[in-house]
């Protein structure tokens, strides 16, 4: 319910492209509808309200960066854009580590097609798209 209520997608579009340095994000913005509220939420969040931005947690120029459960790399990209010398992306999604591969490749990112857990074994991931 919350979601229906902050319902970003019809304003932040053109905002998001004017931050977008590489011109990444243009396919994601332009994709985006009033059905996809997470990815605009996160949008939003991560390159409008500066959520990363702060003292307590900023990327400075030449920092490796480790970005776990990327979902479409948009934290990953953000990474970059403040000059992060390489990020290293976890995504267990195939369908997910794929997307951010292709959108991002020619970065220097590095995406892992894995899970981060607190040993090494097996886990089975359930996917709902």
């Amino acid at each position: 319910i919350l979601l229906q209520v902050c319902d970003y997608s019809d304003g932040f579009q053109d905002d998001v492209r004017n931050l977008d340095q590489n011109n990444k994000l243009k396919n994601i913005g332009s994709n985006l509808s009033k059905k996809d509220l997470a990815t605009g939420l996160v949008l939003r969040e991560i390159f409008l309200n500066g959520e990363y931005t702060h003292d307590r947690c900023k990327i400075e120029p030449g920092d490796v960066v480790v970005d776990i459960g990327a979902n479409i790399g948009l934290f990953t990209y953000f990474s970059i854009t403040q000059c992060a010398s390489k990020v290293h992306s976890f995504e267990p999604d195939p369908k997910l580590s794929n997307f951010i591969q292709t959108n991002f490749g020619d970065l220097p990112i590095h995406v892992h097609n894995l899970a981060v857990w607190s040993e090494k074994k097996n886990l089975k991931l359930n996917l709902l798209h």
